[in-house]
């Protein structure tokens, strides 16, 4: 009761049934209106970051295979099919990372405090698999496959994985996918460790098919 007003002064309404459920009703439909628009809004929102994933993973995938790449690069040239094939890759990956930082958070697992410690030992085994799986001559990647060939196909790193790179984007892209626990980052770093893993089956059997001999040495 508030200070110089007296107590009791509170009106009191005399509501029939029907009119109580009216009200009632009324409450409901407007909270319900507020979580559709608001589940409405997430899942509009989720759109951009989910397209560019799907455009970054299977345009990888695509463009990788043998009759697309082949009749691309008779059609306009190694260059220019090259140029292409990175032009995808850099704006798709730009637009997930971007799309995700806007997207909402729709929590899928619980997080804790001390799981930020596992970045913390995982992205330094990374580090080394994406500097010397780039730095090193390896007969899985682009435009090496001629190592097979070689009496000793395997060097440096090749020596421990013959995909360096593609198991550190899939060290990577699990770690941060389990730190987060939410749906874009699964979108995200899922269709991430998702290429990486079936690029590195798609290679494999290119290699195998081309060279089995040189693929046995590898």
């Amino acid at each position: 009761v508030r200070v110089g007003f007296p107590a009791g002064t509170m009106p009191s309404f005399e509501l029939a049934e029907a009119e109580l459920a009216a009200i009632m009703n009324e409450m409901v439909g407007l909270s319900k209106t507020e979580a559709v628009a608001s589940l409405q809004q997430e899942e509009s929102s989720l759109w951009p970051v989910l397209l560019c994933t799907v455009l970054f993973v299977f345009g990888h995938l695509g463009l990788s295979s043998a009759p697309i790449r082949g009749r691309l690069v008779r059609t306009l040239g190694e260059g220019p099919f090259q140029g292409l094939y990175s032009l995808l890759a850099v704006s798709t990956i730009t637009g997930m990372f971007v799309f995700q930082a806007q997207g909402p958070y729709i929590p899928l697992w619980p997080t804790y405090g001390w799981m930020p410690i596992i970045p913390l030992l995982i992205m330094p085994i990374v580090m080394v698999l994406w500097v010397a799986g780039f730095t090193t001559r390896n007969a899985t990647a682009a435009g090496q496959a001629d190592m097979l060939q070689e009496t000793e196909p395997a060097r440096g790193i090749a020596k421990i994985t013959r995909h360096p790179a593609n198991v550190g984007f899939g060290l990577w892209a699990l770690t941060h996918l389990i730190v987060n626990g939410d749906l874009v980052s699964l979108i995200v770093f899922g269709g991430i460790l998702f290429l990486a893993t079936a690029g590195t089956l798609h290679i494999e059997a290119r290699r195998r098919a081309r060279d089995p001999e040189g693929w046995a040495r590898l």
